[in-house]
């Protein structure tokens, strides 16, 4: 007798139908519905990050394998041309690939997930299939796991490709702009703290700073008289136990 369909997983019951399970939905194909009589929207395609792997399937259930995508349709988990490409990767149940994303990278075919950080010294933008994607450029440095590279800070430098850290400034140099491949040496009549490595100060009052200096400590009346030095000293002595004796 002429029926409609009453099962799923079966495309239409037309006219000739001798039993319920005569016309099974294709591989790559799904029905989850009953009492279907149209023969082209019997089967819905098998959607996007499933597979559809046997005939007359009325609920697609199996997701499309780890490192793989399936996109609509699929009939494997593991469908030929749909393996997951380098620079990204594929959990389970994914629809398309997903870009690894910066600061990472996806080395092979069908990873599950990014492979790693990015080497310290290098940077990764999106979609790297190396852990050294781009050398960290001069004036900038890199941590483990950087996606771009990171503008070298006042007081530091940051002198080759692939620095991976900023170098701080040492006790008589400054360096008082970002971005920088060296330190300043300071200039003579200013002195360098290492604590400031930004600035340089200007040599205070009864002190001699010569190029370069961190800060000098000797102690003088006439700074522009070098030859004075121990002189000045033994005056200051002096001068102490002049004043003891006026106060016996």
């Amino acid at each position: 007798p002429t029926t409609s369909c009453a099962c799923r997983g079966e495309s239409s019951r037309h006219k000739g139908t001798r039993h319920r399970t005569e016309f099974p939905c294709p591989i790559g194909t799904f029905n989850n519905m009953t009492l279907r009589t149209n023969a082209s929207a019997g089967c819905l395609p098998c959607p996007a990050g499933k597979a559809c792997t046997v005939r007359g399937l009325g609920t697609p259930w199996l997701l499309c394998a780890a490192g793989w995508y399936c996109p609509m349709e699929s009939s494997s988990p593991t469908p030929a041309q749909s393996k997951c490409p380098a620079g990204s990767y594929c959990p389970s149940g994914s629809t398309s690939p997903i870009a690894c994303p910066p600061g990472k990278y996806c080395h092979d075919l069908g990873l599950a997930a990014p492979s790693g950080n990015c080497t310290a010294g290098w940077y990764c933008p999106g979609s790297s299939n190396s852990s050294r994607a781009v050398a960290c450029p001069t004036g900038s440095y890199c941590l483990e796991g950087a996606g771009s590279p990171t503008t070298c800070p006042l007081g530091h430098k940051c002198p080759a490709p692939g620095s991976s850290g900023a170098i701080k400034c040492t006790g008589g140099e400054y360096q008082p702009a970002y971005g920088q491949t060296g330190c300043n040496s300071c200039p003579v009549g200013m002195y360098c703290d290492p604590a400031t490595p930004a600035v340089a100060t200007t040599c205070p009052a009864g002190k001699y700073c010569t190029a370069g200096y961190e800060l000098s400590l000797i102690h003088i009346s006439e700074p522009t008289r070098l030859l004075s030095i121990s002189y000045a000293v033994f005056c200051l002595k002096k001068k102490k136990k002049n004043k003891r004796r006026q106060q016996d």
